[in-house]
């Protein structure tokens, strides 16, 4: 643990060295290009202007002073999910309300505020006072989640990290029923405020227990990309990507673009979890758990025995055919979640909602394990009772963990999109496990002796049709890019995500380019650029319209957070 806190200490006065000199260098920068503007809206892609080297050219306005323009707490949260050698080259932000996807498909990643805002509402009777809506006068992201819990169950937490404990939707400890005896994480993947707004009347019970408890109204993601493995290692360590480096779903590592939980290893995570450190403070005693769909979500939990002294904590995922899986060399596999009863039966209830038993649920098939439907959310909630109640959690007065994640609402969201009734449904039979959950804890816990602490990672997208927006098809970006620089398209890009692309460097050197350049292209990038056919004739008066806000070297984030700071000053 000291040498965790020392390392952390070192990263965050290099950061402090680095931003001092950062800030010499990009004041600089934007005096020689004359100015960095502080305006918080984008140009709206409206301008003509003449070609230039056969591109468009954007005002002369390059990667830089365009990035400068952009309002700081923007960039903070861009900056906070970065890390130079793990992300795409080149990050981006669209012009909104574009976004990277297809017209049947839609992405969540970004800095916006309606990717960015998530709920978050602690209950516990004995511990949670019943304040209702609170909207604090300060930050609040899902990297505080760690810290508070650290402070309900008594054991320390790093002081050098982001994360800081939310008292206000906390009893005083004198007033507090002891420590708890469990405390449980839900997240509603996908569940972000934006979802709930579109759909207000289908969660009546976390509305229940924000009036019996505390809803802090203002809680962010706090980082960017707002992707599932990214942000529940933030509610895990209390730090943001930057420090705990697990920065989206893949990352490159030695040269490589890789999945964040390759072999559902903990390995690319690499600052120890709040249940890491208290689990092994206490001697392995507390009982640490976890069930969720996929090993995306582990980072939530922790390491297990891959942590110097940790021991094999409960870890249960699911496999693509509805299996019960883990890693048993870190995580160990308890019978309790194996082969639980209970699926068949919530297929059928599912099946038998529209009043016919007939395979099908919202006009589609309704087939195998039923992962990306309803029915698997109140199969998920059988699990977890089954393991809560056999494996003893909350039984003694050592504090436990336990985390759970519902997927099946952001599964539902990418299929059917925010704005239909699908997602609506998948929302109401996520919202209905809570008084499940509530009353197994008061059953096997008892009354006064838990807390929950309900949140999500990131709100949706809506689809393109609904906002009048253009989605950008990434993969045509990363062609296009290619061919204006005159290189194959698999010898340039090494992959792609939704908000940058991981580029060869001495490909893009050998051709004459920079990062920079590349970034200076997307800049002036067009609809019609990217129409991989003719455009569409509801797009037709658009073509020239610009698609990417900004676009900015990852390795100079930084430096444009820097620029933009003083540029509000």
């Amino acid at each position: 643990m000291v040498r965790s806190l020392t390392h952390g200490v070192g990263r965050a006065f290099a950061r402090t060295r680095r931003r001092v000199l950062s800030t010499v260098i990009v004041v600089a920068l934007c005096l020689s290009a004359f100015a960095c503007t502080s305006q918080d809206d984008p140009t709206d892609g409206s301008e003509t202007s003449g070609e230039t080297d056969g591109r468009r050219s954007s005002s002369n306005r390059g990667w830089l002073e365009t990035a400068c323009s952009l309002p700081p707490s923007t960039l903070r949260i861009v900056e906070r999910g970065t890390v130079a050698d793990r992300s795409p080259d080149v990050v981006f932000l669209p012009q909104r309300p574009n976004f990277i996807g297809g017209f049947d498909y839609t992405s969540h990643s970004g800095a916006e505020n309606f990717l960015q805002r998530v709920p978050l509402v602690f209950y516990g009777p004995g511990f949670i006072p019943a304040r209702g809506e609170l909207e604090l006068q300060r930050e609040v992201t899902v990297a505080d989640i760690a810290p508070t819990i650290a402070d309900l169950i008594g054991t320390p937490f790093p002081r050098n990290r982001s994360g800081r404990v939310i008292r206000e939707a906390l009893l005083p400890a004198d007033e507090r029923a002891g420590k708890p005896a469990l405390v449980v994480v839900v997240v509603w993947d996908g569940g972000g405020i934006n979802v709930l707004e579109r759909w207000p009347e289908a969660w009546p019970h976390l509305k229940e227990l924000t009036r019996n408890g505390t809803s802090v109204t203002n809680t962010i993601v706090g980082s960017s990309p707002s992707v599932t493995p990214a942000v529940h290692a933030t509610i895990g360590t209390g730090s943001f990507p930057e420090d705990h480096l697990l920065v989206d779903t893949r990352l490159r590592v030695d040269g490589e673009v890789v999945d964040a939980w390759e072999d559902i290893s903990p390995s690319l995570l690499r600052q120890p979890t709040l249940a890491d450190l208290y689990d092994r403070a206490a001697g392995n005693v507390p009982l640490v758990g976890l069930v969720s769909e996929h090993p995306w979500h582990f980072g939530m939990m922790g390491r297990g025995a891959s942590f110097p002294a940790g021991d094999n904590d409960i870890a249960v995922a699911f496999s693509a055919q509805g299996k019960s899986i883990t890693n048993p060399s870190i995580y160990s596999l308890p019978a309790s979640g194996v082969a639980v009863p209970g699926l068949e039966d919530a297929i059928r209830d599912l099946d038998s909602e529209d009043g016919a038993i007939d395979s099908r649920w919202m006009g589609g098939e309704l087939e195998g394990n039923a992962k990306g439907t309803p029915a698997w959310t109140t199969y998920q909630t059988r699990v977890i009772e089954s393991v809560i109640t056999a494996e003893g959690f909350g039984q003694d007065e050592v504090p436990d963990l336990f985390f759970t994640n519902y997927k099946q609402l952001d599964l539902v969201g990418h299929k059917f999109n925010m704005t239909n009734p699908e997602v609506r449904l998948a929302l109401e039979y996520t919202d209905a496990q809570l008084p499940d959950l509530t009353a197994l804890l008061n059953r096997t816990v008892g009354p006064n002796r838990w807390v929950m602490a309900i949140t999500a990672d990131h709100g949706q997208q809506p689809d393109a049709e609904s906002l009048d927006a253009w989605p950008i098809g990434v993969q045509e970006l990363a062609e296009d890019l290619a061919e204006h620089l005159g290189v194959e398209r698999d010898d340039l890009v090494e992959g792609t995500r939704v908000t940058g692309l991981w580029l060869d460097r001495e490909v893009l050197s050998g051709a004459g380019a920079t990062l920079g350049d590349a970034a200076d292209f997307m800049l002036d990038y067009t609809i019609e650029d990217n129409a991989s056919d003719d455009v569409p004739a509801d797009y037709s008066s658009r073509r020239d319209e610009r698609l990417i806000r900004a676009a900015m070297p990852a390795s100079r984030v930084a430096d444009v957070l820097d620029c933009s700071q003083n540029a509000s000053d």
